[in-house]
């Protein structure tokens, strides 16, 4: 029974799944689901590659971040140059946006 309703589950998901081309788009200056992103984090000068992705398609050692996960949630709509806060537990950490792009899901 478990497996029947996650098939159920599944397969929902797959039928509701859109395949979206950047090419098509428009506004890729902003930061949007599927976008690669380039954060220079200001508290230790370290920069780092993160894609906003669905949850079914966490890959946190890729940089594959989930769209409801905070920092996903700071950048969604920002642009180059911006700078966001994302709340920790040991306060606010700040990053500055210096790259978005759009591609194929691959490893950066």
């Amino acid at each position: 029974r478990q497996i029947d309703g996650r098939l159920r589950f599944l397969m929902q998901r797959i039928d509701l799944a859109v395949i979206v081309d950047p090419a098509s788009q428009i506004g890729l200056e902003k930061i949007f689901f599927g976008a690669w992103v380039t954060l220079f984090a200001l508290h230790d000068n370290t920069e780092q590659q993160l894609r906003i992705v669905g949850k079914d398609e966490l890959a946190p050692t890729l940089g594959c971040i989930s769209w409801v996960s905070p920092l996903a949630r700071a950048m969604l709509g920002k642009q180059i140059g911006d700078v966001i806060k994302v709340p920790a537990p040991s306060g606010d950490i700040e990053y500055e946006v210096i790259d978005v792009r759009y591609e194929a899901p691959s490893a950066p």
